[in-house]
């Protein structure tokens, strides 16, 4: 939950393929990953672990809760008013008819998506990680921290001051949601 640390990524794609590679050029800059394949998975565990959540990542388009729908609940729900949301999609962005003006993605990605245009998406909703005196996201974690996560990094483990892992916090995310 703490926005400076800028490590949890919640990504949201019901097609297989796309979340594991999106999942493995995140993580490989060193960042939380947890994955959803729709967008009524994402927010039920969105609203269990929304304060360790820093990015939703979702695709436009799936059957069972698209990203507009996910966008909604997480706007209207209240529990995080920063929540970023960032819309993945291969075609335009298209809002639904009667979609709430005030709710915003806060950034859009056309698919495939590159890891530098995602570093650099990254980088721009969180400015702290561009200053020349805190490490890069690529240096975020360098060894495993926290015992019960497979990738040795979780939001809950991380410090905002050092972008480093603590070694006496316990992960907290639930196993199921871990990658």
């Amino acid at each position: 939950g703490d926005p400076a640390h800028a490590c949890s990524i919640l990504i949201v794609d019901d097609t297989a393929e796309h979340r594991e590679l999106l999942a493995e050029m995140i993580s490989q800059a060193g960042f939380e990953v947890i994955k959803a394949s729709s967008g009524h998975e994402a927010y039920e565990l969105w609203g269990k672990v929304c304060g360790d959540i820093d990015v939703v990542m979702v695709d436009q388009f799936m059957l069972d809760g698209d990203g507009w729908d996910l966008l909604k609940d997480v706007r209207s729900a209240g529990l995080k008013p920063a929540q970023k949301v960032v819309l993945l999609s291969a075609s335009e962005q298209r809002s639904p008819r009667d979609f709430p003006a005030g709710y915003r993605f806060d950034a859009v990605l056309k698919k495939p998506v590159s890891q530098a245009i995602l570093m650099q998406t990254l980088n721009d909703l969180f400015p702290r990680l561009d200053r020349p005196d805190t490490p890069g996201m690529a240096n975020v974690a360098t060894e495993p921290a926290c015992p019960r996560s497979p990738h040795g990094i979780c939001s809950t483990c991380l410090r905002a001051d050092e972008f480093r892992p603590s070694r006496n916090t316990p992960c907290s995310l639930p196993t199921s949601a871990r990658n």
